[in-house]
């Protein structure tokens, strides 16, 4: 299976490796006189950084949930396709017409990952969240966010194509 980055998602890439540089500008031009500290800028600096780490992470993830039902269905994925920040399944261009219960499968597969993710994001920030350090705490706490808020928009996307799917196999 192939991962492609199409042009926009280095362009994406590209903005926002400029937006720490922009913020530590705009900290010494203009807060650095109102006693903001430099340290907690460039902790949220660093946890801005790994959550957009974390939001490939998270995609990729998600994708091979899909990809993993996919190949267990019998009709694999080709590829994942990333654009801007969204990523994409890539199935063979000339696939037949397969029956909604293989594509509501592969669309479940994606959820499953999710939740997954949430799971173990869950865990670990139940256990960590009172003893870490604060750039720990601030990183456990973006991860859950993400994650929670990356769930419902899998539940929307993904359990919206199951609904439709399930309805055009009831008809």
């Amino acid at each position: 299976m192939r991962i492609t980055f199409e042009k926009t998602a280095y362009k994406a890439i590209a903005i926002l490796s400029l937006i720490p540089v922009v913020m530590i500008l705009g900290y010494i031009l203009f807060f650095e006189k109102s006693g903001i500290q430099l340290s907690t800028l460039l902790t949220a600096i660093a946890v801005g950084v790994c959550l957009g780490f974390y939001h490939v992470f998270a995609q990729y993830f998600h994708q091979m949930g899909h990809a993993l039902v996919a190949r267990a269905s019998g009709h694999p994925m080709t590829g994942i396709r990333y654009d801007y920040v969204f990523s994409y399944s890539e199935y063979p261009p000339k696939e037949p017409k397969l029956p909604a219960k293989v594509h509501i499968l592969r669309s479940l597969g994606g959820l499953g990952a999710t939740f997954l993710l949430l799971a173990v994001n869950s865990i670990v920030w139940t256990q960590m969240q009172t003893n870490a350090p604060v750039i720990v705490q601030w990183l456990l706490n973006a991860f859950l966010m993400y994650t929670i808020f990356f769930t419902i928009g899998g539940i929307l996307s993904d359990g919206m194509f199951v609904v439709q799917k399930g309805w055009e196999e009831k008809k």
